[in-house]
């Protein structure tokens, strides 16, 4: 019998420990989030606001994209060649550039990335496709601007390394 670890990375067009790496820091980022207040209440269901979230660490988040030139560029490059949206076009699922709309660029940033966690999770992005190229690249611009999100504020860093609480 294959491991599952196999049978799971034969589907993978970006490295599994990429993906895994990101996926367990994108949901540590917002959990951290939730455990915060950064959220809304949608039908009893805690939903992480963005917002919220780039109202806390914008300063932060700003002041070290200024003093740090290879941020500044994978900012640049991520707005400028955002991560398709799925939509649903004439009944059919499909990607379409889609560029979010926020308050503050940390804040369309903060969307761009849940996006890319939604598509590797839910729109097959990372899998065997024609596509693909952009994946590697998508995955670790969002692992790098998890990272740099997540120590822009003293209380979302704290609670981001917590490991249990």
């Amino acid at each position: 019998m294959t491991s599952s670890k196999t049978a799971a990375a034969k589907f993978l067009t970006v490295p599994p420990n990429l993906a895994l790496d990101f996926l367990v820091l994108f949901a540590r980022f917002e959990s951290s989030a939730k455990a915060l207040g950064f959220f809304d209440d949608v039908n009893q269901t805690p939903k992480v606001s963005w917002s919220k979230v780039a109202v806390c660490i914008d300063e932060g988040f700003q002041a070290k994209k200024q003093s740090d030139k290879k941020l500044s560029q994978l900012v640049d490059w991520l707005l400028k060649e955002p991560p398709k949206k799925q939509v649903v076009v004439e009944g059919e699922a499909s990607f379409q550039s889609r560029t979010p709309t926020g308050k503050s660029e940390t804040e369309v940033l903060l969307q761009l990335v849940a996006r890319i966690r939604n598509n590797l999770f839910h729109g097959n992005k990372g899998f065997i496709r024609s596509d693909a190229v952009r994946d590697e690249d998508l995955l670790t611009a969002g692992l790098d601007l998890i990272h740099h999100f997540s120590v822009s504020e003293g209380r979302f860093a704290a609670r981001f390394e917590d490991v249990i609480s």
